[in-house]
């Protein structure tokens, strides 16, 4: 949810409780009445990450690292906006049933957003698994391919991505992907159980995240940053040109996940309710502080 340096170094369980509130606030709405689908799933909207970590970035620059408590507070003030932006903006489009004209939009629009948050996610993966900084140059190469241990973490989950698309390629059953993914924890403790080694060594070498001082750290911890006095506004207002590129990549999902979802379920649902729906759940999570959330069609539809 937040850059990993400087003044965001540390924050990962905020971020992580960022998004476990947003996915609650999001089920809670679809599964009272919010959505038709029986097994409406919600979540946040991860896709938008990329634009999180701009704004954080943005922000930094403009206050700078030395006002620590104004970055974050101004940070956390921008994210609960693009909340705000998102639900107001379902909320509308479902109010005035424009669902439908969402999908005049070019295709290659969508698939160029999405293409950049893959390429964004892949170069954040490789980061987060090697504990480097995402900014890439030769150095980052060296790192990757020259450092033994750097080269097992990241090649690890590189092979098992390939053996999950080998097994989804013969199985399509869904349950496949859920216990796949719920085996490689199971087998990886049995290795470590095996070979006596100690979860303080792993966590030093990568292969744990380390939580540090913030292991028992509360789910709402992320409150105590909050400070209204703290907030540089006019560096908010600032940010406002990238809240409203994140809005239009977040306004591109539900119009066409509900349609798709319905013919995938053969459910007769309505588009525009269920963008109000999504209204709800977004302005929901502005209230709590947190980040926009929506109807995910992938785990809905197992």
């Amino acid at each position: 949810m937040f850059p990993a340096t400087g003044v965001f170094a540390g924050l990962g369980p905020m971020g992580v409780s960022m998004f476990f509130l947003s996915t609650v606030l999001a089920q809670l709405v679809y599964t009272f009445g919010g959505s038709k689908f029986a097994g409406a799933n919600g979540s946040m909207m991860i896709e938008v990450v990329p634009f999180f970590h701009i704004l954080a970035n943005d922000i930094r620059a403009h206050i700078g690292e030395e006002h620590a408590r104004s970055v974050i507070a101004t940070t956390l003030a921008a994210y609960t906006l693009s909340s705000i932006l998102t639900g107001l903006t379902f909320a509308l489009l479902g109010a005035l049933k424009l669902g439908a004209l969402i999908g005049f939009f070019p295709r290659h629009i969508l698939v160029g957003c999405i293409g950049g948050v893959g390429a964004f996610l892949l170069r954040t993966g490789f980061a987060v698994s090697m504990r480097i900084d995402e900014d890439v140059d030769w150095g980052t190469f060296e790192r990757m391919f020259m450092d033994k241990s750097n080269l097992v973490l990241w090649a690890v989950p590189l092979a098992l991505a390939v053996l999950l698309r080998i097994i989804t390629a013969r199985w399509s059953h869904q349950l496949v992907m859920p216990i796949y993914f719920l085996i490689i924890p199971i087998v990886f403790y049995i290795v470590v159980a095996a070979l006596g080694t100690d979860l303080a060594r792993l966590r030093a070498t990568g292969w744990i995240f380390d939580m540090g001082s913030r292991e028992s750290e509360a789910w709402y911890k992320f409150y105590s940053y909050w400070d209204f006095r703290a907030i540089r506004y006019g560096v908010l207002l600032d940010t406002l040109p990238t809240q409203f590129a994140l809005l239009f990549f977040n306004i591109l999902h539900p119009p066409l996940n509900v349609p798709a979802l319905s013919v995938s379920l053969d459910e007769d649902v309505n588009t525009d309710k269920e963008l109000v729906a999504h209204g709800y759940s977004n302005l929901l999570s502005a209230l709590f502080g947190t980040v926009p959330n929506y109807l995910v069609y992938v785990n809905t539809l197992l």
